[in-house]
């Protein structure tokens, strides 16, 4: 599988940079983004995936990318 930089594309005013972007994975490619500005809301988006939850439940996995750096959880 080839793996895939997230990279945000910011839109509008100059506004709080975000704490990281979760991309989920669908059939092997990232199909959607979530912008998490707090650890508390990524903990709160991670344990909806784990409990299988909504859309998140749905996705195959996930990546986070903070500051530039990325980490790949299945």
């Amino acid at each position: 599988m080839n793996e895939k930089t997230v990279k945000p594309a910011y839109i509008g005013i100059d506004g709080q940079t975000p704490y990281n972007v979760i991309g989920w994975f669908v059939d092997g490619v990232i199909k959607r983004k979530t912008v998490c500005y707090e650890e508390e809301e990524q903990q709160d988006v991670l344990t909806m995936y784990h409990n299988k939850v909504g859309l998140y439940g749905k996705c195959d996995g996930y990546t986070v990318q903070y500051s530039n750096v990325e980490e790949r959880v299945a």
